[in-house]
């Protein structure tokens, strides 16, 4: 094992309060009521446009649009008021590193604010690459997102594992031909997980460090 490449929201970092707070605001702002993080966090992972619609439930093309456009306004200027790196998790990362893996992030999460939050919370060079979502369409469950991050750090995908928190993040791996790795603290279920190709499900950080870390 050469590279890890992690998810972001439920894996490395907990964003579900300031991603439940901007939706909640967007919500608001077209008469829609809130909803409990409890419930947000079924909605998120598939990029913000999906969140969006599943967020308000019966809607159409236009309400959705307008959603996200309050949804991105608000959180690009509120996405650290209370994320955090999950405990230990900053120590793991630093760990691996200093070890010599190639650290990189795919999510669906807008890539601007993904690079920032992943700079802001771990330093800048940790993560080699951050690979987020430009436009309208998520990168994963795609292998293309995958592929290109791990050409562009010159890795192969039998040399890598990927890291995640969701059905998707399994997904992705399989069809990249990466090792999968779910992690139960973040915002789907062991079933999910399993369900959708996981090789190895962790209940903790540790055990997640070393799952990766078999040399």
């Amino acid at each position: 094992m050469k590279g890890i490449i992690f998810d972001l929201d439920g894996t490395l970092v907990d964003t579900l309060g300031d991603l439940t707070d901007a939706m909640n605001h967007a919500l608001e702002g077209v008469g829609r009521p809130g909803r409990g993080e409890g419930e947000m966090a079924q909605f998120i992972g598939d990029g913000v446009f999906t969140f969006a619609a599943r967020a308000l439930g019966e809607s159409t093309p236009r309400l959705v649009e307008e959603v996200v456009r309050r949804h991105r306004e608000w959180y690009a200027k509120n996405y650290l008021n209370r994320t955090r790196a999950y405990p230990g998790m900053k120590n793991a990362v630093f760990q691996l590193k200093n070890a010599g893996f190639r650290l990189g992030v795919l999510t669906n999460k807008d890539q601007g604010v993904a690079r920032d939050i992943v700079e802001q919370i771990f330093g800048k060079g940790v993560f080699e690459q951050v690979v987020g979502v430009v436009g309208s369409e998520p990168v994963k469950p795609g292998k293309e997102a995958a592929c290109k991050l791990l050409a562009e750090m010159g890795l192969r995908a039998e040399e890598c594992a990927m890291v995640g928190d969701s059905g998707i993040d399994m997904e992705a791996a399989g069809a990249a031909g990466m090792r999968a790795i779910g992690v139960a603290w973040g915002y789907r279920s062991r079933e999910e997980l399993v369900e959708c190709g996981a090789d190895l499900v962790v209940g903790t950080v540790e055990e997640m460090k070393k799952a990766v870390d078999r040399r």
